[in-house]
């Protein structure tokens, strides 16, 4: 093929892959404004009961579930700004909020992963890309919720600095996502967002019933595909239907992307791209003085987190962010170590939102509104300091979203089961708790820590001293099988789902994946021989790996051992 017919097949690729992108990021507004529909009326009834918000546990709980539901943290902190600034809620509940909203952001990545669930290893690395913000924003709270109970130093902290901040002028806000994608999205559908915040601030019975009465679906304006005079639909129907229309359109175009970003990725281009992404800076040097690749490696991690950081300040969405580097970690075009500060970055960058929302509150109340949009800030700063500049902890939550890749890799329906789980039943469950008294959730709360800190330690005393334990601490024989296994419910899932994807490989498919890793291996070898012919392939980062390589070849973070050809067969997944 001559090379500018090659080019143009190029060129007319890259130009799908740019439609498809859009297509997507439309997608992803497409279905928060579903979820504004479907449950918007409920969430605002949620932040009415302003009786929950005196437990710290509930407040965080219910800012997960108003999160999911609506399938946006910026409206969910926007809502917690205007409602502190009414003098609703105050500065110390929304923190509580805040730290929900930041866990239940992180479930559009999640469910974007899944779109990735038809190839194995694919999926292992896209659902560990999901997940690893879900750990990080857990792993955070888990340290934050119980010093901001104990001593209240965020929204102090917070206060002191508004009090001093002398740069209090609300610029026009520059959203240039929204002016890139408003004009695709508002001929599908426009919901006035704004509505669901007056009824979640309005007490007065008789306004709330005539808020009521209104549509969440904008009248009047430029005409739209679900308007009403085109649809005899409720909002909670027209949701339904939009979001069933999205989730369809989002599977396809995250079909179309990963095929054409795979057909990119092959030769000199993938090696390049792989490389130039993953790679760390070069050592500069000056004489016979060196900076240290160890130290050049940090400063590579901290400018992914601040590309990450302006790339959600531009975008103004987090969820975009993290949902379009899912798909590129599953493909390996970016490793789970590089993906990592670019997701702690956007949880960084995401924090302007508030800000802004803050910043057009009146004047009487912007210091309120300011102190819950700092507090939104410390947050995540501390949360990074924490789990990303401490480099001992910074493995954790990497090695936590591996361990739930290889799991998913194994047992594909555990990843609807974790999405359910973690963001609709243990919430549900914690917030039922909180409601009933804090002697319930005392109880159960020391509870579940203490068997949480009992299985840790035995486990991590069993891996390193095994001949200290006894033999039923060893191997957990006195717990029953369902609660240390994953292989009774797979049994189970296996009757219930007809869906061959969601069924653990044979041992015969285990052994075809294995050679189609090392023909992939082979391949990239090749790739790397053209592109270096001295073979200097040598690299102390994790540009080496072979691009469509797992996140680990032989699960060292996995709960099971491989079942490929070299291990056993017939080993299970333990829970304990």
């Amino acid at each position: 093929m001559p090379q500018a017919i090659r080019f143009a097949v190029q060129l007319v690729k890259f130009g799908l892959l740019m439609g498809c992108l859009y297509l997507f990021i439309c997608d992803l507004t497409l279905l928060t404004d579903a979820f504004h529909l479907i449950a918007g009326s409920d969430a605002a009834a949620v932040f009415r009961n302003s009786e929950i918000f005196n437990n710290p546990i509930a407040s965080l709980m219910v800012g997960v579930l108003v999160t999911v539901l609506l399938q946006s943290s910026s409206t969910t902190i926007s809502i917690m700004v205007s409602m502190t600034a009414a003098g609703l809620i105050n500065v110390r509940q929304a923190s509580f909020m805040i730290m929900g909203a930041n866990i239940g952001t992180s479930v559009t990545s999640t469910i974007v992963a899944l779109g990735q669930a038809g190839d194995r290893d694919m999926f292992r690395r896209a659902f560990a890309s999901a997940t690893v913000h879900d750990m990080f924003n857990w792993l955070t709270v888990l340290v934050m919720l119980p010093l901001e109970w104990a001593t209240g130093f965020l929204d102090k902290f917070a206060t002191r600095v508004v009090e001093e901040d002398p740069t209090q002028d609300a610029n026009a806000k520059q959203d240039i996502l929204k002016k890139i994608t408003k004009p695709f999205t508002d001929l599908i559908v426009q919901v006035d967002t704004k509505l669901i915040q007056k009824m979640s601030e309005e007490t007065n019975k008789t306004k709330l019933d005539a808020l009521k009465l209104n549509s969440l679906l904008k009248s009047g304006g430029s005409p739209y595909l679900f308007q009403h005079s085109n649809t005899v639909l409720t909002d909670n129907g027209t949701g339904w239907v939009l979001l069933f229309l999205t989730l369809l359109t989002m599977s396809i175009m995250l079909f179309l992307m990963t095929k054409l970003l795979a057909n990119f990725m092959k030769g000199r281009v993938g090696v390049w791209l792989h490389k130039s992404v993953n790679g760390n800076i070069p050592s500069p040097t000056c004489g016979r003085f060196q900076i240290p690749d160890l130290i050049m490696k940090e400063v590579t991690g901290y400018c992914a987190m601040l590309f990450g950081a302006a790339l959600t300040m531009v975008v103004q969405s987090s969820s975009v962010t993290t949902s379009t580097l899912t798909p590129l970690v599953g493909l390996g075009v970016i490793t789970l170590e590089r993906c990592y500060p670019l997701v702690v970055g956007a949880n960084l960058g995401t924090t302007i939102t508030a800000i802004l929302t803050a910043l057009a509150t009146d004047g009487a109340y912007i210091n309120l509104a300011l102190s819950v949009a700092y507090s939104h800030l410390f947050f995540n700063i501390f949360g990074t300091i924490i789990w990303y500049s401490v480099w001992i902890f910074r493995r954790l939550p990497i090695a936590l979203a591996m361990y739930l890749g290889n799991i998913t890799a194994t047992y594909r329906w555990f990843a609807g089961a974790y999405l359910v789980g973690m963001y609709l039943i243990m919430p549900g469950i914690f917030l039922g708790l909180s409601i009933a008294g804090w002697q319930c959730l005392l109880g159960f709360g020391c509870v579940f820590l203490i068997t949480c800190i009992f299985i840790g330690v035995v486990n991590f005393v069993g891996n390193r001293w095994p001949k200290k334990l006894p033999e039923a601490l060893l191997h957990w024989t006195f717990v029953p099988k369902p609660l240390k296994s994953l292989e009774p419910w797979d049994r189970v899932m296996s009757k219930l789902c007809f869906c061959k994807k969601c069924k653990r490989p044979t041992l015969e498919e285990e052994v075809a994946e294995e050679h189609k890793l090392q023909e992939q291996q082979h391949a990239y070898e090749v790739a790397m021989d053209v592109a270096n012919p001295q073979h200097l392939r040598h690299s102390t980062h994790a540009a080496s790996a072979p691009i469509t390589a797992p996140l680990s070849g032989t699960n060292p973070l996995s709960a099971e051992p491989s079942r490929r050809v070299s291990s056993t067969v017939g080993s299970q997944t333990s829970l304990l």
